[in-house]
């Protein structure tokens, strides 16, 4: 078993060598998901949250033929060729850091959060809390748990989020979690080709950068064009659900 480093500058975190990172709060245990995962993660998103984050369904990956060619299956497709493969890997990349929270007594899903890197080389964060678990505080369980690995784990400083000027329960969301307005493209255009009005936020601390198991940069193996969860399917990442 891979060893648990002792310091992870955050509570109850175990960091391991394989990229799986996990925090337990007083309800949830919240991970870095894996393959396996990625079925539950995609599967919070309910209608709202689809139209929300204009995400185009349903969510594909890009898959890599030997011979170069590529194909794009939907995930029911696509993660059992990979498990089949033995291929279970961790959504632990420099790019595109995925956490989902399970109840600690159920193992139930109820929210996924993301860390994703824009094109100007900062971090963005956001996720989806499943449409029962909303109004509860698991949001801010789950998020607050994950903003404290960026900044005191992975030596990510500043933090920014946004969301449609309308989303009032999204900007609550992320003002219960330490994050204040902030200034930021007024427009922007959702993966399904929505423009929406936005409202940007950022969240700044003293950044530690302690982490010896950090996210790979490596491009992924040769039969798989992205991880089996298209970070194009994230760019959504930024546009938390309501809560």
């Amino acid at each position: 078993m891979p060893a648990v480093l002792r310091d992870t500058g955050v509570s109850g975190l175990t960091c391991r060598r394989n990229g799986v990172h996990a925090v337990r709060t007083p309800r949830l245990r919240v991970a870095v998901a894996r393959l396996v995962d990625i079925a539950d993660v995609d599967g919070l998103r309910d209608e709202v949250a689809t139209y929300v984050h204009g995400v185009p369904t349903p969510a594909t990956a890009t898959v890599v033929e030997p011979d170069g060619t590529t194909r794009r299956l939907t995930l029911a497709e696509a993660v059992p060729m990979f498990l089949a493969a033995g291929l279970n890997p961790p959504a632990w990349h420099a790019d595109l850091m995925t956490f989902l929270a399970r109840d600690r007594r159920t193992k139930a899903p109820i929210v996924h959060v993301s860390l994703y890197r824009d094109s100007g080389g900062g971090y963005q964060a956001g996720g989806t809390v499943g449409a029962a678990h909303r109004g509860q505080g698991y949001g801010r369980e789950a998020l607050t748990a994950v903003c404290a690995i960026a900044h005191q784990h992975l030596g990510i400083a500043d933090l920014s989020a946004g969301c449609e000027t309308t989303n009032l329960p999204s900007q609550r969301w992320l003002a219960s979690c330490g994050f204040t307005p902030t200034t930021g493209p007024t427009r922007h255009t959702l993966p399904d080709g929505r423009v929406i009005d936005a409202y940007w936020w950022q969240r700044s601390a003293p950044a530690a950068d302690m982490c010896r198991n950090r996210p790979t940069t490596d491009p992924p193996p040769p039969h798989i064009a992205h991880p089996p969860a298209d970070p194009t399917a994230h760019r959504h990442a930024n546009l938390p659900t309501p809560r």
